[in-house]
């Protein structure tokens, strides 16, 4: 059975002293991550919370955000993120809806106002932590008790909590173990929302690792080019805007990006390269589309496509790989799933494809129809 305290408690066993997380000025090996999660645990159990009871998080990607979402749920208790750029009735109705009871605030929202205990950040928490005592994680937690409720958009109506157990989201983390590498030399960059599904998408296996989070409080093009260089990044996830304003600021000022190995994308497809347009000054990563449309936390789907950070090996398209005729044009951006690989794979396609034109996406379509 694994909940969420089996990732952290493996990565204190064996990455004790490795870094666990870069935010800012502040730097945490995973003992002391792990120390403050433990005291996190007690100080929700001297407030006098019960098991399942539901605890929201309004605020900017931090370290703190991270002690949150692992900590929470693997104290039993229910982590509900919030998007801290909804309006004040939008969340309002979300914490009513959900029942939240405790709240932490990095600042004040009116919509919280409804709320019966509200603890600022970093204030409230640094003081709670402090006074707290180190509590075990997983006792009495099991894998089909709800871990986190995210909220969605609302785009089509009012927002719907999206109900995760601990079960879907450790199998989640698997799966994107065995599509992606992830170890101890792993440094995760944290660009999107953490009230998102994208914000926290390697987490667990990140930690399960005894990898390394790089938390951007909120993503700037420039800070993120300068991250990668300088923190040596790994991994990250960037939905195209983000890519392609990365990639911009990457051609304004080139940096050694080539630390970087696996980003991920979606859900639309890679932004492309106008032709005649500069070429990318730097290494492609190996790359992969992340989720389905409104199906969060999804393995993603493994493929190697021409990274915006790399540079064409021509102006014109590349010759038709051997494997092409059997999803169609070979002139078009792949994304093909895993059930489609063989001998030939599309992960084995070169990683400097040159692409002119509309983008475009596409998959076989025994995958397209079952949405894998």
């Amino acid at each position: 059975m694994y909940t969420f305290a089996q990732p952290l408690n493996r990565a204190l066993r064996t990455a004790s002293e490795s870094p666990a997380v870069v935010c800012q000025d502040n730097r945490r090996t995973y003992a002391e991550l792990g120390s403050r999660c433990l005291r996190l645990a007690g100080a929700m159990h001297k407030l006098g919370l019960a098991p399942h009871d539901r605890v929201g998080v309004i605020g900017l990607n931090s370290d703190r955000y991270l002690e949150l979402y692992l900590a929470l749920p693997a104290a039993g208790y229910v982590l509900v993120p919030v998007n801290s750029r909804l309006a004040p009735a939008e969340m309002r109705a979300i914490l009513d809806d959900a029942g939240v009871s405790v709240l932490f605030a990095d600042a004040d929202y009116p919509g919280a106002a409804g709320v019966s205990q509200v603890l600022t950040m970093p204030d409230d928490y640094e003081d709670l932590i402090a006074a707290a005592d180190e509590t075990p994680l997983g006792d009495g937690v099991d894998e089909d008790d709800l871990a986190a409720l995210f909220y969605t958009s609302g785009t089509t109506g009012v927002p719907k909590g999206a109900m995760h157990t601990h079960r879907g989201l450790v199998s989640s983390a698997l799966h994107f173990m065995a599509t992606w590498p992830f170890d101890r030399h792993t440094r995760w960059l944290v660009a999107s929302p953490m009230f998102h599904t994208g914000g926290i998408l390697a987490t667990l296996a990140t930690v399960w690792a005894g990898g390394t989070h790089v938390i951007m409080p909120r993503f700037d093009p420039d800070l993120a080019v300068d991250l990668i260089e300088r923190e040596a990044v790994t991994h990250t996830l960037l939905v195209p805007t983000m890519l392609a304003a990365a990639a911009g600021a990457q051609l304004a000022r080139p940096r050694n990006v080539s630390s970087l190995r696996y980003l991920s994308h979606g859900p639309r497809p890679f932004p492309p390269r106008r032709s005649g347009g500069p070429a990318r000054p730097s290494p492609a990563p190996n790359c992969c589309t992340s989720t389905a449309r409104r199906k969060p936390l999804r393995s993603p789907r493994c493929c190697r496509t021409r990274s915006a950070f790399s540079t064409p090996r021509s102006s014109g398209h590349a010759a038709s790989p051997p494997w092409a005729s059997r999803y169609g044009s070979s002139t078009a951006p792949w994304t093909i799933c895993r059930r489609a690989r063989s001998a030939r794979s599309p992960c084995a396609a070169p990683a400097s494809w040159p692409v002119t034109g509309a983008s475009r996406t596409r998959r076989p379509k025994s995958c397209a129809a079952t949405g894998t």
